[in-house]
């Protein structure tokens, strides 16, 4: 004989479970919702950092630049106000190429600190060539040379570092995203014109290679997020850190805010030229 059973009783047992359940199902919803969000976001960033790129290779590089020589100043100060050092941008069009240097050079103490940059780059982009060396208190720690070429229409990249008598060197293929050196106040200054943020892939001179798998090395390309705050305010992150740059009117970098606190403010030649030797980098 069956035992006898009430209804309601044996009904309301799976109800916690039913319950528990229930809340399981809307968390993991919730969660795939605020994922795909990310990853929505994070896709329409890379897609505007193509679309930058796009766009310097299509208006030209004398779109951006013109024809005439430039030739911008900048000091570097301390959080508390000192004079750090300075900072040299020139740029020229020699040739139907643009052709640009960028001289650092900070003091502290005794340490001093000299870099420079040179890169030449075809109008349309679809080749870039890049050097750079640096060194501390007069002993050379770095150089490096970058090449892009497009041969079939992908940008290619080779990447050759050297430390001392060492050297190391890497080759591959770029991304969409990826911006060239010297390019990049070109690209902050279009990304201050979208108004959304973008997504941009780098080539810092201390991490330009990576090993492969295969014991050989690639090129390193660093993700950098571009995002702007006004049409004159851009902030870039990068491993980890954010600057801020200052546009004016033109689109030219004004100043730069760096998280350490180091800020590069722009100066008239003559500002610099009276405070620092740099006739040799005017020639």
């Amino acid at each position: 004989m069956s035992p006898m059973v009430d209804a309601d009783a044996a009904n309301a047992k799976p109800r916690p479970m039913l319950r528990s359940a229930v809340v399981l199902l809307v968390v993991l919803a919730a969660a795939i919702a605020a994922a795909w969000t990310v990853v929505s976001v994070r896709a329409g960033a890379t897609r505007r950092g193509t679309e930058i790129v796009r766009r310097l290779r299509e208006k030209g590089l004398a779109h951006f630049l013109g024809s005439q020589p430039q030739v911008h100043a900048y000091l570097a100060t301390r959080p508390d106000g000192r004079t750090y050092g300075w900072r040299l941008v020139r740029i020229e069009l020699a040739d139907g190429n643009y052709a640009g240097l960028i001289v650092d050079e900070l003091q502290d103490g005794a340490r001093a600190q000299h870099s420079t940059e040179h890169w030449q780059a075809a109008a349309d982009l679809h080749q870039v060539r890049y050097e750079a060396s640096e060194t501390i208190t007069g002993q050379q720690t770095r150089g490096i040379s970058i090449a892009m070429a497009t041969p079939d229409g992908e940008p290619k990249v080779t990447v050759i570092m050297a430390k001392g008598r060492e050297g190391i060197a890497g080759q591959g293929q770029a991304p969409g995203n990826y911006v060239p050196e010297g390019m990049l106040p070109l690209a902050i200054r279009l990304a201050a014109e979208g108004g959304k943020p973008a997504n941009i892939m780098l080539i810092l001179n201390n991490e330009a290679l990576v090993p492969t798998s295969k014991g050989d090395y690639q090129p390193n390309f660093t993700s950098a997020q571009l995002r702007p705050i006004s049409p004159r305010e851009v902030e870039v992150s990068l491993d980890s850190t954010t600057n801020t740059y200052i546009l004016d009117e033109r689109g030219r970098i004004v100043s730069i805010r760096y998280e350490s606190g180091l800020v590069f403010s722009a100066v008239s030649l003559k500002e610099l030229s009276e405070k620092y030797e740099i006739s040799q980098y005017l020639k």
